[in-house]
């Protein structure tokens, strides 16, 4: 079971502007997390706001691997008729679904030392004969990875 103060559920209750249970509830307490999710404090401890608002409504803690998803997709939602609980692997099917995953691929990926230009000079070195080993200490990467962009399995929509 689930409870918050009289008080403490009071200033959850003043955090959003409810409307109509078709429109998303959005969230106007605390600054979003990196994510954008709302945050409530309360307690000397601190929550997702959407996750407190299911928590509430449903009157209990959510169980371990549960994550509370949003139908609507907008972070800032507490409206708990546009949440649903389920596992991390519900939710990235959900986002996957609906065409909402981000792309990791090539210069999009946080961790990429490569971009399109170093890669398509890479493929045309190689094609002038240049060694992989080479390449590679020029271009700060792996063997492997060199191989993997010549071969096509990394970064094959470059020519």
């Amino acid at each position: 079971m689930f409870i918050l103060s009289e008080m403490q559920m009071k200033r959850f209750h003043s955090k959003y502007k409810e409307k109509s249970l078709d429109e998303c509830w959005e969230w106007i307490g605390s600054n979003p997390n990196q994510d954008g999710y709302g945050i409530f404090y309360y307690e000397n401890t601190q929550d997702m706001a959407h996750r407190m608002s299911w928590m509430v409504t449903h009157n209990r803690i959510l169980e371990a691997g549960e994550v509370v998803c949003h139908h609507c997709d907008n972070p800032i939602c507490v409206n708990p008729k546009h949440l649903f609980v389920g596992t991390q692997t519900d939710n990235i099917k959900d986002m996957v679904q609906k065409g909402r995953q981000r792309s990791h691929k090539g210069e999009l990926n946080n961790k990429s030392i490569l971009n399109e230009k170093k890669v398509k000079e890479i493929k045309s070195r190689r094609r002038d004969g240049v060694t992989y080993k080479s390449l590679a200490k020029e271009f700060s990467v792996s063997e492997g990875c060199i191989n993997h962009i010549i071969n096509g399995r990394h970064w094959g929509w470059v020519k």
